[in-house]
């Protein structure tokens, strides 16, 4: 780190640039860390679970993230996090999510040297007591954990490694009884100097009981999408109103003598008006997890567990919408599923006829899910993490006049199987040490009966249709702590 500063500040010399007055003594209590992540995955099939296609993935690639933290007063202190993950081993030019979510340090989106692929992803200040009550945050952040149902910016352990992040205003409240967060913060498409912005804002307050039998959490979101307008027939510009969408509920987490138990529950409020279609939120999910860690004299560490989660789905008429919808949900289920979903390079999909269709999930929209498997610690190997998992996927319901695998006219109306399809596999990782971790699997998705149907359809033609063939997956990922 010694080197990096030095170089740092080498090329400010070179470059003529004065050093302000007092960034010695704002800079001498520069703290330092971050990670590394190595990815690297061999796949067949993910693009159309079908081997007639040359469909076959074999990527390696890193994700560095740095943060840097240092105390501009004794109460007021900047974070800055600096990102790369945009190219894949091997290739000369990024091919992996470069400058999305975030800022490019220097240069353009045409360069693709090192200084131009690397972004600011995190930006902002921490006051202490803020008005004299409240710790802040203000820039762009982190929010939420990994795995929540509703709400999560961060980085990703999807296909590319994903990184993202919201720009906000954070306020926590803190006693002996209760914890208070606040959010008012923007995400998505924003253009500055222009009428036309398209970006979502989010406000919310999660509340946290403590010194309770189970970390309780009661929590109410509203995400409001800005539409732009559009011109009628006549040429004359009409007034579209916002989408607004809000998210409440309840999350609850419980440990004793060796079993977990969490469980969350959101619903959802306010108008749909993304499309022309106009209606009212009414859709609901919940997420359960449980597990329980056997020790086994000189055998080893079991933990068998259970994950199921349920999200409704809308038929796509009406005046209400019973889909469940989340604003950015961290819940990526399974194996293949957790690497190719819906927030990565490459989603997990099903072609017809040239079209792709995503099945992979990501929360709980329109899904029934449910998972279970068998953590093992030999007594012999107290580093090494055994697992076995099984994974179903299904919609909850399916739309009136479904065309998503039926896109001949001829079979727009069939109905099919709500079964996308299972997946399991076998993991194994190696706690290294306290910051280095190694892990490593094999896996398969079997497409369900609603992918089957799709492929076997006579209105599809024959190149296209081939034969439905299981997704195959090794993987081999490293993460490091620093």
């Amino acid at each position: 780190m010694k080197k990096l500063l030095g170089s740092v500040l080498a090329l400010v010399m070179l470059f003529g640039f004065s050093w302000p007055a007092g960034a010695t003594e704002i800079l001498k209590n520069l703290k330092v860390n971050g990670s590394m992540d190595f990815q690297a995955t061999s796949a067949r099939n993910v693009l159309d679970f079908n081997s007639y296609q040359n469909d076959r993935i074999g990527t390696a690639m890193t994700r560095v993230i740095v943060d840097t933290n240092w105390d501009l007063l004794d109460d007021f202190h900047s974070v800055i996090t600096l990102r790369k993950n945009d190219r894949a081993w091997g290739a000369n030019t990024s091919a992996g999510q470069g400058s999305d979510g975030g800022q490019r340090l220097v240069g353009n989106a045409a360069n693709d040297d090192i200084a131009s692929s690397v972004v600011v992803q995190q930006a902002y200040v921490k006051i202490d007591k803020f008005a004299g009550q409240l710790d802040a945050q203000v820039g762009r952040q982190y929010y939420g954990e990994p795995g929540d149902l509703v709400v999560y910016f961060g980085p990703k352990g999807n296909y590319g490694l994903y990184v993202t992040a919201l720009d906000g205003f954070r306020v926590d409240w803190n006693n002996d009884m209760l914890g208070i967060t606040g959010l008012a913060a923007k995400f998505g498409a924003n253009n500055i100097g222009t009428n036309a912005n398209t970006e979502s804002d989010l406000r919310g307050i999660d509340v946290l009981v403590k010194n309770m039998p189970a970390k309780l959490n009661a929590f109410i979101y509203n995400s409001v999408g800005h539409r732009n307008s559009t011109n009628s027939p006549g040429g004359v510009r009409i007034y579209e109103p916002n989408n607004n969408l809000w998210i409440y509920g309840v999350k609850a987490k419980m440990e004793a003598e060796g079993a977990y138990v969490t469980a969350q529950l959101a619903g959802n409020l306010g108008e749909l008006r993304e499309t022309s279609r106009v209606a009212l939120y009414r859709g609901w999910a919940g997420l359960f997890d449980a597990g329980y860690k056997a020790e086994v004299a000189n055998v080893g560490n079991f933990t068998p567990w259970l994950n199921f989660g349920f999200g409704t789905g809308d038929q796509g008429t009406g005046a209400k919408s019973h889909g469940f919808t989340s604003i950015a949900s961290g819940y990526t289920p399974g194996i293949i599923n957790g690497r190719f979903n819906n927030s990565g390079a490459q989603t997990l999909e099903c072609q017809i006829n040239g079209n792709a269709y995503d099945v992979g999930t990501v929360g709980l929209t329109n899904r029934v899910i449910y998972g279970l498997g068998l953590k093992a610690t030999p007594a012999a190997a107290e580093r090494l993490v055994l697992g076995l998992g099984f994974w179903d996927y299904r919609y909850q319901t399916m739309t009136t006049g479904d065309t998503r695998f039926h896109v001949n006219s001829a079979v727009a109306n069939a109905k099919t199987s709500r079964h996308i399809g299972y997946e399991y596999g076998l993991t194994a990782d190696w706690k290294h040490s306290e910051n280095v971790t190694y892990g490593m699997g094999v896996a398969r998705f079997h497409p369900g009966r609603l992918i089957n149907d799709a492929n076997s359809s006579t209105a599809e033609p024959v190149a296209t249709r081939g034969g439905v063939s299981p997704i195959f997956m090794a993987f081999a990922d490293m993460a490091l702590k620093f």
